[in-house]
């Protein structure tokens, strides 16, 4: 049982580092892409096309709200199998 209970708390600590990985990262991509933003607003010349398109920087702003959207799912279901593994050692 002590084996589970450490485990437990691995996954515990797991999901806690996991959580403020992903609120960090979040924060720093919203304001990234805010920066971007602004960027976009005052360059308005064709390279700004140029480095959009070519760079593909939709693309990656699609993949950073995919990644974000499937972390929390990640967050999430790691937080119900923890809760449940905590019910049944208690039990």
């Amino acid at each position: 049982m002590s084996l589970a209970k450490n485990d437990l708390e691995q996954l515990g600590t797991f999901i806690s580092s996991l959580r403020s990985y992903n609120d960090n990262f979040q924060s720093q991509w919203s304001r990234l892409d805010s920066h971007f933003g602004s960027l976009r607003e005052v360059w308005e010349d064709a390279n700004v096309t140029k480095f959009t398109e070519s760079v593909g920087w939709s693309d990656v702003e699609r993949q950073m709200q995919n990644y974000i959207s499937t972390s929390e799912q990640y967050v999430d279901f790691l937080k119900r199998l923890y809760d449940r593994l905590e019910s049944y050692l208690n039990v």
